[in-house]
C-alpha cells in the first residue's frame, strides 16, 4: 500500500517525509514549550477527555474575548491516542503541518505555471526555519498554515478549475469556520481574498448564487457549533467584545513598528540562523539587513509578476489570474493590518501570512529559470539555506518532559483562579 501510495505520489509523499522527518527531534525534547499557555492548552485537551463539552476556547492575552474551542476538540484526540503524554500536543501540530506541505504543493501546482518551481517552494514549505518554530510547541494560530492553504485550494478549486460544487463551498466553508476560531486576522484576510468568486457569481441565476453562499455557511456553521450556541444563548457577548478589541486597538499607531516586523518576518524566513528575537515580538534586527535585502528583492520579483504576470523576458506566466487576486487581497490585507496595529506585534499576528514566503521563493525560482535559465544552484542554495536554518535550530540545550510533569500540578492542575486558563462557569 504505501509501495503503491509513493508511485502514485512520488513528491507530495517526499515532501510530506521531509517535513516529518526534520520535526521528529523536537518531539522528544521539551524545546519552546516551556510557557504557559502549553500548560493551559494540555488542561483544555485533558479536560474534554474526562467528559466536558468547552462553548469557548480561552480567553485572549490581548483583550477580553475567547478563542473558538475547535483547536482543543483537534488537540484531545491526540491527547487520548497518546495516553495523555504532553508530547501528543507537539505531534498535533507537526502531523497537521506534514499535511500542510502536500496542500501547499497541490496548490503551487494550481497558482504556478511551471511544476519545477512548485516543488522548489514546497521544498523550502517542508523545512524552513519558521515551520519548524511552528511546530515545536503548541498554541492555536499554529495550525493555521494548514486551514489557510485549503482555504486557498478549494478557493482555487471553485474559481480557476470552475469546479463550483456544492460539496467545494462546504469544505471552503469547513475551513475558513476552523481558521476563524484559531486566530481573529484569518477571519478578516480570509474573508479578504473571497472576492475572485464573485467571477462565479456573475454567471449564475440569484437562486443559485443563494444556495452556494448558504452551503459555504453551513460548513462554517457546523465546524463552530459551540461557538454559535454560546453566542445565541449569550446575546453575542464575545462577538461584541472582539468588535471592541478591534476598536480599542487598530488605531494606526504603530505604522513604523509595523513595517519593521513584516520586514523582519521575511527576512527571518530565509536567514540561516535563527534569530532570537524574532520568535517572540517581532522587533527591527538591522544586524540582518543584508538578508532583508535578499527578501526585499524576492518581493520585488513577485511584486513585478503580479503587474505584468509574467518575466521580463519570457511570454510564460508566473501566476494564474486567481492567484494574483488573492495574493492581492491575502498580503494587501495582511500588510494593512500590521500597519493599523499599534503596539509592538507578536509572531501569532504574521502567522496568518506565513505560507507567503514559501510562496515568493517559488515565484523566484522559476523567474530565474525562465529568464537566466538557473535552476540546480538555485534548489542547492535554498537547500544549503534550509540545512544551516535546522542545525542552527537544533544546535543548542534542550529540556527534558519530565519537567513538565513537575511543573503542571503546580501551574494549572491545582490552580483555585481558573478563570485565566479558559474554564469560567459561563463557558459550560
Amino acid at each position: 500500500m504505501i509501495k503503491k501510495l509513493i508511485q502514485k505520489y512520488p513528491f507530495e509523499t517526499g515532501f510530506a517525509a521531509l517535513a516529518m522527518l526534520s520535526r521528529l527531534p523536537s518531539l522528544s525534547n521539551f524545546n519552546f514549550a516551556n510557557f504557559p499557555e502549553f500548560y493551559r492548552d494540555y488542561y483544555m485537551a485533558e479536560n474534554i477527555l474526562l467528559g466536558h463539552i468547552p462553548l469557548l476556547g480561552p480567553p485572549s492575552m490581548q483583550a477580553h474575548f475567547n478563542f473558538g474551542p475547535v483547536y482543543y476538540y483537534i488537540l484531545s484526540p491526540f491527547l487520548f491516542i497518546f495516553g495523555g503524554h504532553p508530547s501528543a500536543l507537539i505531534f498535533a501540530g507537526f502531523l497537521l503541518y506534514t499535511l500542510s506541505a502536500i496542500v501547499f504543493y497541490k496548490l503551487l501546482k494550481l497558482w504556478l505555471h511551471d511544476g519545477y518551481s512548485a516543488k522548489v517552494g514546497t521544498l523550502f514549505y517542508a523545512i524552513a526555519i519558521y515551520g519548524i518554530h511552528l511546530t515545536s510547541y503548541i498554541s492555536n494560530p499554529n495550525f493555521l498554515p494548514l486551514f489557510v492553504l485549503l482555504y486557498f485550494y478549494y478557493l482555487s478549486k471553485i474559481v480557476q478549475l470552475e469546479e463550483s460544487g456544492y460539496k467545494n463551498y462546504f469544505i471552503l466553508g469547513l475551513v475558513f469556520g476552523i481558521a476563524a476560531q484559531l486566530h481573529v486576522t484569518a477571519a478578516i484576510l480570509l474573508l479578504a481574498s473571497v472576492w475572485p468568486v464573485a467571477k462565479i457569481f456573475k454567471h449564475q441565476n440569484f437562486t443559485s448564487t443563494l444556495k452556494k453562499i448558504g452551503v459555504g455557511l453551513l460548513g462554517v456553521i457546523f465546524i463552530s457549533a459551540p461557538y454559535v450556541w454560546f453566542e445565541l444563548t449569550h446575546k453575542f457577548q464575545n462577538l461584541l467584545s472582539l468588535l471592541g478589541f478591534g476598536q480599542n486597538h487598530l488605531t494606526g499607531g504603530g505604522t513604523a513598528n509595523g513595517l519593521e516586523a513584516v520586514l523582519n518576518f521575511f527576512s527571518a524566513a530565509i536567514n540561516p540562523f535563527e534569530l532570537k528575537n524574532s520568535y517572540s515580538y517581532l522587533e527591527p534586527n538591522f544586524l540582518y539587513a543584508f538578508v532583508a535585502v535578499a527578501a526585499a528583492a524576492l518581493a520585488m520579483i513577485v511584486i513585478f509578476a503580479a503587474i505584468k504576470n509574467k518575466s521580463p523576458i519570457s511570454k510564460n506566466k508566473i501566476f494564474s489570474t486567481t492567484a494574483q487576486k488573492i495574493l492581492l487581497g491575502w498580503f494587501g490585507f495582511g500588510l494593512l493590518l500590521t500597519l493599523l496595529f499599534n503596539r509592538g506585534l507578536h509572531d501569532h499576528y504574521l502567522i496568518i501570512l506565513w505560507p507567503l514566503p514559501a510562496i515568493l521563493i517559488a515565484a523566484a525560482a522559476q523567474w530565474l529559470k525562465n529568464w537566466l535559465n538557473v535552476t540546480y544552484p538555485f534548489v542547492i542554495f535554498i537547500a544549503l539555506i534550509s540545512a544551516l536554518q535546522l542545525y542552527s535550530f537544533y544546535h543548542k540545550p534542550t529540556l527534558s518532559w519530565q519537567e513538565f510533569f513537575g511543573i503542571y500540578p503546580v501551574r494549572y492542575q491545582n490552580n483555585p483562579n481558573t478563570a485565566d486558563i479558559g474554564f469560567s462557569p459561563v463557558q459550560w
